[in-house]
């Protein structure tokens, strides 16, 4: 697709830039479930842009949203967990869940209508540091080329 660069006002070629993170949360982490197990809600934003070739002027943008559930079993959390009196469970002393992300990456499937996207890796570890990672997971978002915001 031609698109007529503001900078220099020529026909360029669009070259997709690294995406970035705006934001990342995950939710749910400190309520363990009656079984012993965590459901959590993982939401991340990312934004993509797309520049023109000839000055960098960034001429088509969009934020990815992404988001999904998970679930760590009673087997990988038992080592973080006491039985609570009367039955149920809560967390040891020193334990409390954390996440964090790896930057994203580009993702682009080419074809007649190209897509342009993200994946962003995630994991869950506790903070005591027993163990490996609880969760890991990776979002992925794409949108059509011709669907991207033009940038003002």
């Amino acid at each position: 697709m031609a698109n007529r660069c503001s900078g220099c006002n020529k026909f360029a070629t669009l070259e997709f830039q690294e995406p970035e993170e705006e934001s990342f949360e995950i939710e749910n982490l400190e309520h363990v479930l009656e079984d012993g197990t965590v459901a959590g809600n993982v939401h991340a934003t990312v934004q993509i842009s797309r520049n023109s070739e000839c000055c960098g002027e960034t001429m088509r943008e969009t934020s990815l949203e992404m988001s999904e559930e998970f679930t760590i079993s009673h087997d990988k959390l038992e080592d973080h967990l006491v039985e609570k009196e009367g039955g149920g469970w809560t967390w040891k002393e020193g334990c409390e869940l954390t996440a964090a992300c790896d930057d994203p990456e580009q993702v682009e499937e080419g074809g007649k209508k190209p897509r342009f996207g993200a994946s962003l890796a995630y994991r869950v570890t506790c903070e005591c540091g027993k163990g490996d990672e609880l969760h890991e997971g990776t979002l992925e978002e794409t949108i059509a080329g011709s669907d991207m915001d033009e940038a003002c």
